[in-house]
């Protein structure tokens, strides 16, 4: 217990993990202490509460399972899918005549993948006749699903050089890098 008699950050943690029967040091209870300390420890205990009544949850939790169930966000996988859906449902419920209900509809990630496929009215006038929807929606997934991953990493709208995109990687993993020289 703290010196007001609470149970700390600390002693929760070593609960949690005699519960799943894990033995933690005191290094890794510290992290994760520090993980979640601006979360109350009543706050803690309702989210191990939900946490371990859920039959998925077979292992002990992580700092990061408890911020999430704070903080749930959609996945990068789950938005692009989304967004390639209501791509095809604009189209079915507002055709070419109203791009302007269709982008409000869509949102920016997928008008640019309507922009980047010739625009609406090419869109409209080929999904289900010279394109296939399954094909296109998949292609729409996974351009969102890019998108929203170069986005999250802020490239945004700049060019993507495969030069630079090696050497980023390449730093990144310590790899010296030798220049070639080219005649």
């Amino acid at each position: 217990m703290g010196e007001d008699g609470q149970v700390t950050h600390k002693q929760f943690w070593m609960a949690v993990a005699a519960y799943y029967k894990q033995q933690l040091n005191d290094i890794t209870i510290s992290m994760y202490a520090a993980d979640v300390s601006h979360i109350s420890i009543d706050e803690l205990m309702e989210l191990f509460s939900s946490y371990r009544k859920d039959p998925k949850n077979k292992f002990m939790p992580m700092p990061s399972a408890f911020l999430a169930m704070l903080d749930p966000s959609l996945s990068i996988e789950s938005s692009a899918e989304l967004v390639a859906g209501r791509i095809h449902d604009a189209v079915v419920k507002f055709g070419w005549p109203s791009p302007e209900k269709a982008r409000a509809y869509i949102g920016d990630v997928g008008w640019d993948i309507v922009r980047r496929r010739g625009g609406w009215q090419v869109v409209c006038e080929n999904l289900g006749s010279e394109w296939d929807v399954g094909t296109f929606h998949a292609q729409s997934r996974n351009s969102a699903k890019a998108s929203l991953e170069s986005h999250s990493l802020g490239y945004y709208d700049e060019p993507i050089d495969y030069e630079q995109l090696t050497h980023d990687t390449m730093d990144r993993l310590g790899v010296e890098i030798k220049e070639i020289e080219h005649d």
